[in-house]
């Protein structure tokens, strides 16, 4: 064998996860179980998440199938929380901002606004984004 391994055994990890249940341990225990093979692979198939692909190292995976849709997520592992955080806010207020969306105010909230002289005109308060 060119390669190197004969033979590939699939633990279906999302599908695992899918029913409650921590793929780790399925991924670990197949590794275990095929531990004296080496030409033996485990595949951590089924991926639902850029968390598989530290979960497929943690299991002891050789191998993990990514669809092509979530190439473009991996780039994030790693990534600062905070400065995440605020780009996706950012991200969600452009959007509201780009559709026009308003918040209405409750009475306590116009009151304020009154107060200010904000009234968008109509009599009903609301918050433009």
């Amino acid at each position: 064998q060119e390669d190197g391994f004969s033979a590939i055994v699939s633990v279906f990890c999302g599908r695992i996860s899918d029913a409650g249940e921590d793929p780790v341990e399925y991924a670990a225990y197949a590794k275990k179980v095929f531990a004296c093979s080496p030409h033996v692979k485990i595949l951590w198939a089924s991926f639902r998440e850029v968390r598989d692909v530290v979960k497929s190292i943690e299991g002891g995976c050789d191998i993990i199938t990514i669809p092509p849709s979530n190439f473009g997520k991996l780039k994030n592992i790693g990534k600062d929380l905070g400065t995440y955080s605020l780009e996706t806010v950012q991200m969600f207020y452009n959007d509201a901002k780009a559709s026009g969306f308003t918040i209405p105010l409750g009475e306590a909230s116009r009151q304020l606004v009154n107060q200010n002289g904000n009234a968008n005109g109509s009599g009903e308060a609301s918050r433009q984004l």
